[in-house]
């Protein structure tokens, strides 16, 4: 397991409990591709207790080599 921080960029509703969560990550998930999954967790905070799994969808390289996603 490999533990990062991420920014996140936006957050898109896009139903009544669905969204749309854009960040930026490390050139380590260059090699991630879409339908597998990330485990977010807010720092320093403990809820939600657990980390909640969130499916990537699209990685966009930027020029300074760090990843969005969406």
């Amino acid at each position: 397991m490999h533990i990062d921080n991420a920014t996140i960029l936006w957050n898109q509703p896009l139903g009544a409990s669905c969204y749309r969560i854009g960040m930026t990550t490390s050139a380590q998930y260059a090699y991630a591709t879409p339908g597998q999954f990330v485990m977010l967790r807010l720092p320093n905070q403990t809820d939600p207790l657990l980390r909640r799994p969130v499916s990537i969808h699209r990685l966009i390289e930027s020029e300074n080599g760090i990843l969005q996603g969406s």
